[in-house]
C-alpha cells in the first residue's frame, strides 16, 4: 500500500513567548501564565490560565487587530476545521501561546542535548476532535534523521493504525531550528 500526502508548511511568524510559569494548584490542576512577544520581542499580551476551568485572562497591552490576525492565520494553518477569527480572543493568544512555549521549549531542549525531537498531533480534517479522539507524541532521536524519513518510515504507518484520523500537525526540533508542517493523507494506493 501506498500513501501519498501533501505537506504545507506552517510559520509562527517569529512570535515569542517569556515568562513562562507553570503552576499546580493544591488541587492538582496544571496551569500556565505567560507573555507574548512579536518578532521584536515587544511584550504584547499576557496569558493567565485560571483554576476551576474559569475563563482564560488576557492583558491586551499593545495587541494590535493585525497581530490578531496573524495569530488566527498561523491557527488556521494547523487547524482549519476551528474557525479561529470567530473563536473568543483569549482562546485563540491561549492556544497559540501554548504552540510557543512549546516550541520554544523542545528547541531549548534540542540544543542543549543535541538531539532531535520530533512532536506530531494525528487529527481529522472532517471534523472537531475532543482532545482524548486526538494522538499527540514526543519521540526523541539520537541520530538525525532526514524529514522524509520520518513521515513516511515512521508517521505514515502509525497514522494508519487509526481509523478517521487523516492530518497530521508535524514539529521536527533539531539543533535550534524548528520545521513545522501540517500534512494531509491524501490517497492510498493498492500495490
Amino acid at each position: 500500500m501506498k500513501v501519498t500526502y501533501e505537506k504545507e508548511p506552517i510559520d509562527f511568524c517569529d512570535y515569542h513567548a517569556e515568562r513562562v510559569i507553570h503552576i499546580t494548584t493544591l488541587a492538582g490542576e496544571e496551569l500556565i501564565k505567560f507573555n507574548l512577544l512579536d518578532k521584536d520581542r515587544n511584550h504584547l499580551c499576557t496569558v493567565t490560565e485560571k483554576p476551576d476551568n474559569a475563563p482564560i485572562e488576557v492583558s491586551e497591552d499593545n495587541l494590535t487587530s493585525e497581530e490578531i490576525k496573524e495569530i488566527a492565520g498561523v491557527l488556521n494553518e494547523m487547524y482549519p476545521e476551528v474557525e479561529w477569527e470567530e473563536e473568543d480572543l483569549e482562546d485563540t493568544l491561549w492556544v497559540f501561546g501554548l504552540q510557543i512555549t512549546r516550541n520554544e521549549s523542545l528547541l531549548e531542549y534540542s540544543r542543549r542535548f543535541d538531539t532531535q525531537v520530533v512532536q506530531y498531533d494525528f487529527t481529522s480534517t472532517d471534523e472537531v476532535l475532543e482532545d482524548d479522539e486526538e494522538v499527540c507524541e514526543l519521540e526523541f532521536f539520537e541520530e538525525h534523521l532526514t524529514d522524509a524519513v520520518i513521515i513516511e518510515n515512521i508517521l505514515i504507518p502509525k497514522i494508519l493504525e487509526y481509523d478517521g484520523l487523516d492530518t497530521i500537525i508535524l514539529k521536527i526540533i533539531q539543533g535550534g531550528i524548528l520545521r513545522c508542517y501540517r500534512l494531509m493523507i491524501k490517497k492510498m494506493i493498492g500495490d
